[in-house]
């Protein structure tokens, strides 16, 4: 999985297209639990569409796809990705169906002249910051 989606980042990046490649993901969470707060995302979105990898809060690797609906304004971006995850242990949360957790994430992006930008968003009970590299 991994060489795919590095192979899959290297096609996209070839192509003189928009898409951003997001990176990271700390987060801090809500809840009283000793949960990971690292989550070492991988992520492309494309036209829209994302697909990517990242390590939970139980420390479980997670592979998710959504659609990003935007919108954009002079210094910032607000918008909510819609999709889902696979990878989550039905023990970990009430949503969970063999693995596949529906997901809702909103989050802001601070709009900058240069090629990285940070991302604030909430998920679950964590609210998390990542970096978006536009292409």
């Amino acid at each position: 999985m991994k060489y795919s989606l590095v192979v899959s980042v290297l096609f996209i990046v070839s192509f003189p297209v928009q898409a951003n490649l997001y990176l990271g993901g700390w987060s801090t969470h809500f809840s009283g639990y000793d949960l990971n707060n690292t989550h070492h995302l991988v992520a492309v979105e494309h036209r829209g569409w994302v697909a990517g990898t990242f390590v939970n809060s139980f420390d479980d690797r997670v592979y998710l796809g959504a659609r990003d609906f935007r919108r954009d304004f002079r210094h910032l971006s607000t918008g909510i990705m819609l999709g889902l995850a696979y990878g989550y242990d039905d023990r970990d949360t009430r949503y969970s169906h063999r693995g596949f957790v529906p997901g809702a994430v909103p989050y802001i992006r601070v709009r900058t002249p240069f090629l990285i930008e940070p991302v604030f968003g909430l998920m679950g009970n964590a609210a998390f910051l990542s970096f978006s590299v536009n292409f």
